[in-house]
C-alpha cells in the first residue's frame, strides 16, 4: 500500500512549488505515510489558521465534562466581541443570547471567528495550551485570538503540525481524548464543516468526513478523518507560501489520489 500511495502523491507534489506537510494514517493497520517539503515531520511547524480550533473545542468540552462551565450557559453577544472573517455571529444583533454549545458548534462547523474569540476568553488561553501539552502535541500553540493581525505583524501566531493534528484526531477517533461522549460529539460536529473545498472536494458525496479547515493569505490547511466502506483513515494536509487557489486545488487533488489509491488497494483484497 505504502509504495503506491506514496509514489502517486509524490508525483503530484512535484508539480507544485510551495511548502507542505502531509500525513496519511490508516486507522485499521496504523500504517503511516508522510510527505514533507522542507523539514522532517517532527519539526515541520506551520501557521495553524483555523485548525487550532480543534484544540479549543477539546478544552471547551473538557471544561464542560468537569462541570467548570455548562453547555447551556448563555452569553450575551456584545458588539465589542465581534470580529470579521468567517462566521455568522458578527451579523447577529447586539444582546443576542448564545449558548456555549452553540458557540462551539459555530466555531467548528462555520469556523466562526467571533465564537472562537468568545470561547478563548471563557476557557482562558493558558488552559487551552495546557491541554495541548497534555495531548503531547509538541508543535502546537494558541498565541493570539482570531483576526488579530497586529499580533501577526509582530511575529505572534498560532502554530500546529501535521503530526500534532494526527495525534489529536486519532485520540478523538479512539475515544481517548476526553471520553466517548465528547470525543464522538466533536467528530460529529466536524462532519458538519461547511467548507468542503479541500479534502472532501473531489471525493464521492456519500463519504462522511470529520474535518477542520484553516486558511489565511498564502496558507491552506485541512485536517480530517475519512470514513470509507474499506476502513477509515486520517489525512492532514498543511500548505503555505503560494497562491491560495493553487493550494486548494493541490489539497483536493492529493486527497482524491489518496482516496482512489486506498479504495483500489482495499477492493483488491
Amino acid at each position: 500500500m505504502k509504495n503506491l500511495i506514496y509514489d502517486r502523491v509524490a508525483q503530484k507534489l512535484s508539480a507544485y512549488n510551495f511548502n507542505y506537510s502531509i500525513l496519511f494514517k490508516n486507522l485499521t493497520s496504523l500504517e503511516t505515510i508522510t510527505w514533507c517539503h522542507n523539514s522532517p515531520l517532527e519539526k515541520a511547524t506551520f501557521p495553524s489558521a483555523s485548525t487550532i480550533k480543534i484544540f479549543i473545542a477539546i478544552e471547551a468540552f473538557n471544561q464542560i465534562n468537569k462541570e467548570l462551565i455548562f453547555e447551556d450557559d448563555i452569553i450575551l453577544l456584545d458588539d465589542t466581541m465581534k470580529v470579521g472573517g468567517s462566521g455568522i455571529l458578527s451579523s447577529y444583533s447586539n444582546n443576542s443570547e448564545i449558548s456555549i454549545k452553540k458557540l462551539i458548534y459555530l466555531m467548528m462547523a462555520e469556523s466562526d471567528n467571533t465564537a472562537t474569540n468568545i470561547l478563548i476568553d471563557i476557557l482562558d488561553i493558558n488552559n487551552i495550551n495546557t491541554t495541548i501539552n497534555k495531548l503531547l502535541c509538541k508543535n502546537s500553540a494558541l498565541n493570539r485570538k482570531m483576526m488579530d493581525f497586529d499580533s501577526i505583524k509582530k511575529g505572534i501566531d498560532n502554530y500546529t503540525s501535521a503530526l500534532d493534528l494526527a495525534i489529536v484526531l486519532e485520540k478523538l477517533y479512539t475515544n481517548s481524548c476526553i471520553n466517548k461522549k465528547y470525543d464522538t460529539l466533536i467528530l460529529n460536529i466536524m462532519k458538519d464543516c461547511t467548507n468542503n473545498s479541500k479534502i472532501p472536494s473531489k471525493l464521492p458525496s456519500h463519504i462522511k468526513i470529520s474535518h477542520k479547515t484553516g486558511e489565511l493569505d498564502y496558507i491552506e490547511n485541512d485536517a480530517g478523518i475519512i470514513f470509507t466502506p474499506y476502513g477509515d483513515y486520517i489525512l492532514i494536509i498543511l500548505t503555505e507560501g503560494y497562491n491560495n487557489s493553487v493550494e486548494i486545488q493541490a489539497i483536493s487533488e492529493i486527497s482524491k489520489i489518496i482516496y482512489d489509491s486506498y479504495s483500489l488497494l482495499n477492493n483488491s483484497k
